[in-house]
This record gives C-alpha cells, structure tokens and sequence, in this order.
C-alpha cells in the first residue's frame, strides 16, 4: 500500500521503494518494540518512581536496560527482512538489489545472477555475524 501511495506521489523510481520499505519496515519495528514495552517488567520503574525517580528516569532506568536486547534483535531481524524485501521490490521495478538480479536473468547473465545472489547472502549473513556480536556484549 506504501509502495501504490509513494509511486503515486514521487513517480516510479528506486526512490518511493526505498521509502516504502522503510516506512512499512519502522511501522513493524515500531509496533513489535511498543509489544515488547508491553511485556517488561513494570516493577524496577514502579521501584525507582518511589524512590523519588522522575518519569523519564524510571523509563531510563528501568525500561530500557530490560528493552535493550529485544529491541536489537527485532532491529537486526527486520534489517535481514529488508534485504530480502529489496529483492522482491526491485524485481516488481521499484529498485534494489532485484533490480540486478532482474536485469542479469533477462540477459541470461548467468554470472551475474550468481554474484547478486552471493551479495545477498553474504549480506545476510552479515546481519547474522552482527546480531551474534551484539547479543554476546550484550550479555
């Protein structure tokens, strides 16, 4: 629906898809961090507000530290769906990496298919080094 409206709005082109995706990408990410808000703890906050805590400190201190993890992983999760989703976007002609791989399959390039699809996994793949890292410091 983002893609339709931004098209609409910005003529076709590679920028309304990365727009789309960005904007459908920060909607889902926002949606899952506002769930797993939810879910935390509210006893660490409700602990330090009556120590005398101010709302934003109570959040700080005793949202976010219990928030750190699942929102990296949920940001490195939805980054790995983005790649992917660039590759669909761009084989509709919207730009990205299909845009590539949709120009290499139609001149039967068939190295060039195989060095799009490397760069895709290797970009996935990427992400999963970084997520690892990440929720190693983390612990």
């Amino acid at each position: 629906m983002w893609a339709l409206v931004l098209l609409f709005v910005l003529l076709p082109g590679v920028l309304p898809g990365a727009l789309a995706l960005g904007v459908y990408t920060l909607g889902v990410l926002g949606r899952l961090v506002a769930e797993a808000t939810e879910e935390v703890d509210p006893r660490p906050r409700a602990a330090l507000r009556a120590a005398g805590a101010s709302p934003l400190g109570g959040w700080l201190y005793g949202v976010l530290p219990a928030l750190s993890g699942t929102v990296l992983a949920l940001s490195l999760y939805r980054w790995e769906v983005a790649i992917r989703d660039t590759v669909l976007v761009g084989l509709l002609g919207a730009g990205g990496i299909g845009v590539l791989l949709s120009g290499a399959i139609a001149a039967f390039d068939w190295a060039a298919v195989t060095t799009v699809l490397a760069a895709i996994v290797l970009l996935t793949l990427a992400v999963d080094l970084v997520s690892e890292r990440a929720r190693t410091a983390l612990r």
